[in-house]
């Protein structure tokens, strides 16, 4: 757009002063309201005489044909001006098509980009909630693995157990069965000792009475020698089948062989818990004094049912009963109450 200035003050003159003919245009110049030409001679306050009339007459006719001309003029360059208006507007008529349909075209893609980022906040929010849900699970699968442990830890600890009460089992059957052979070996006993005291009465030999609870001492050969009872004896005590020294040791309790009880003495110490176990009962229901020593020895003894049963024979044997102690103690517990009986034996050695 065309921008016209005043010739005088060199203001802006608007379009629409010019097409009113507010502003005026005298030999190509243009002139603002407040500068026009015309009305400063309008000011003037002259009173003309005739011929100055004519003059200032011939000079308003001049500036009438000025001004006509000059409104032609400017009326062809506003036509021109218009014109470029025209174009201007139409040039942007067409920036404003081409940006309709860019973004006609744009806008597909802007609806396509809303629907992702929909979908974006969609998945991002499905993946919160499977996130939650994993965790959840997580935490199930956690609280399961610990309860596995537990069970997986009792069912060890019920397994330890389990086999400590086999080995049990398996121990009580195997002097269930020694239990067995010894009542059996026992009845035979008691059947040959019935028939060799029916035999004895019959032949009227007088029959001493005699059991457990008798102090004994070892009996010497006789003046003939050893008997053939004590002689076959020996022999099943120094046998090496552990079931053969434990029916000779029944028989000598049973038969009150007493010229035997010292050959039961190495037996305190024998490898067979069953025929260890009933060496010391047997010496013990005898009171056989001469056996204490190796019985103070047998409290060191690794097996538990040797170490009771010889404390108990021992209190029993010398009427020590403040030197009771506890067997299954620990070992340094246990060395101490050891001491007090050795020390008690070595007060005590002039006795045996």
């Amino acid at each position: 757009m065309k921008i016209y200035f005043c010739d005088i003050c060199n203001e802006s003159i608007p379009l629409q002063d010019i097409k009113e003919g507010v502003a005026t245009t005298i030999d190509g110049k243009i002139y603002c309201q407040d500068h026009n030409p015309l009305k400063a001679l309008e000011r003037v306050n002259v009173k003309p005489g005739p011929r100055r009339l004519t003059n200032v007459l011939f000079t308003l006719v001049i500036v009438l044909l000025v001004a006509i001309l000059a409104v032609l003029i400017w009326g062809d360059r506003s036509d021109q001006s218009e014109f470029a208006t025209c174009a201007d507007q139409d040039l942007l008529r067409g920036d404003l098509d081409a940006a309709q349909n860019r973004l006609a075209v744009l806008a597909p893609e802007i609806e396509a980009l809303k629907e992702t980022d929909q979908a974006r906040g969609q998945a991002s929010l499905d993946y919160q909630k499977y996130k939650a849900e994993l965790e959840e699970r997580l935490f199930g699968m956690n609280n399961q693995i610990k309860h596995l442990a537990e069970t997986l830890q009792s069912a060890s600890d019920v397994r330890k157990s389990v086999g400590e009460l086999l080995l049990k089992q398996d121990e009580y059957n195997t002097r269930l069965l020694a239990l067995e052979r010894e009542i059996q070996s026992f009845n035979q006993r008691l059947n040959a000792y019935e028939k060799d005291l029916a035999r004895l009465e019959a032949s009227g030999v007088a029959v001493m009475p005699g059991g457990p609870g008798e102090t004994l001492t070892p009996a010497g050969p006789t003046a003939a020698g050893e008997s053939e009872e004590l002689r076959r004896l020996k022999e099943r005590l120094a046998s090496k089948d552990n079931s053969v020294r434990f029916d000779a040791v029944n028989e000598i309790y049973d038969r009150r062989v007493k010229e035997a009880l010292p050959y039961l003495v190495a037996l305190l110490d024998d490898p067979d818990q069953f025929v260890q176990v009933a060496a010391i009962q047997t010496i013990g229901e005898f009171i056989y004094l001469q056996a204490i020593p190796e019985l103070i020895k047998v409290l060191r003894d690794s097996d538990d049912t040797a170490r009771e049963e010889a404390l108990t024979h021992l209190v029993r044997m010398t009427g020590e009963t403040n030197l009771k102690f506890d067997t299954r103690a620990s070992k340094s517990e246990r060395e101490k109450w050891i001491k007090k009986w050795e020390q008690w034996l070595a007060n005590h050695n002039d006795e045996w």
